[in-house]
């Protein structure tokens, strides 16, 4: 008989395991709060970017016409700079009526109330500054441009275009025609103060 060594029959011996390697499974709960947590963090990077989008885009031309809904004018602006704390800034407004006569055109416009406020009370406009400005009046037998857009602004946006604050204009031009007669009358260097809402007898404050 073949004889082994007690050396080799004791590695005979030694059991043989297989080891299995298991993933350990995640909890559905910590799964949904990390879900949260990404999709609250990119809400909240999207709206501090908000600002910075619409200054760099074309959605500032969505922006005037939702804040002048109800007035018979349009408005255009070549480039805007906005920031949650910061005054809002408007640069080269071109206003129209809905013939595409001009109305005015604004070398800058200036609201001195940060954009988080305005957008909790869009009336709240504290000071409005309006850097050389240039109106356009036509007048004619028995009225006028200015009347004409007066009469044109809804019963309904009276009440809730209500702004509140003070509209400053400085170093303004008037271009004033008269069709009737063929005639043109230009006033410039002009400066102005208005309360709003002008209920006031003083409300207006005028200098040339």
């Amino acid at each position: 008989m073949r004889q082994t060594s007690s050396k080799n029959r004791s590695i005979d011996r030694i059991p043989t395991h297989r080891w299995r390697f298991t993933r350990r499974q995640k909890r559905p709960g910590r799964r949904w709060i990390r879900t949260a947590i990404g999709m609250l963090t990119a809400v909240t990077l999207l709206l501090s970017l908000a600002p910075t989008i619409v200054s760099y885009t074309g959605l500032h031309h969505f922006v005037l016409q939702r804040f002048t809904a109800g007035l018979p004018v349009q408005v255009h602006c070549e480039s805007i700079s906005l920031g949650w704390f910061q005054s809002p800034e408007l640069f080269e407004l071109r206003i129209v009526d809905d013939q595409q006569s001009p109305v005015a055109d604004v070398r800058q416009l200036r609201i001195a109330s940060p954009l988080w406020r305005l957008v909790q009370n869009p009336t709240d406009l504290k000071r409005v500054e309006l850097f050389q400005p240039t109106c356009y009046i036509r007048c004619r037998a028995g009225g006028s441009s200015l009347e004409d857009l007066l009469s044109q602004v809804e019963p309904s946006s009276k009440e809730t275009l209500l702004w509140q604050g003070e509209m400053i204009i400085r170093d303004g031009s008037l271009l004033l025609a008269d069709e009737w007669h063929n005639r043109q009358w230009r006033l410039v260097g002009w400066q102005a103060s208005l309360q709003l809402p002008s209920s006031q007898q003083d409300a207006l404050q005028f200098e040339a």
